[in-house]
């Protein structure tokens, strides 16, 4: 898939503040398909101060994918897209 139809499909699936680990912020949200989206911010630590988050903040998909790394799995092991950026 590419990245524009990723967000046709997905773009409406909220994603919830997971957790954060090594100058990562991570947020994930399941499609009604069963697809689950992970997406993450950071990795450079004075990025990361330029981010604010609260527990269970939540973010609309298609208004975050711009600013973070972004893997889609289907079936929990078939990757249909990925966009990693570090």
């Amino acid at each position: 898939m590419t990245k524009s139809e990723v967000v046709e499909k997905y773009g409406n699936v909220i994603l919830t503040f997971d957790y954060y680990y090594k100058y990562m912020f991570t947020y994930s949200g399941v499609a009604d398909d069963g697809a689950k989206i992970c997406l993450s911010y950071g990795g450079v630590p004075d990025d990361i101060y330029k981010h604010t988050v609260s527990n269970n903040d939540t973010h609309k998909f298609s208004d975050a994918i711009e600013w973070a790394s972004i893997v889609v799995v289907k079936n929990k092991e078939k990757e249909i897209y990925s966009d990693v950026m570090y």
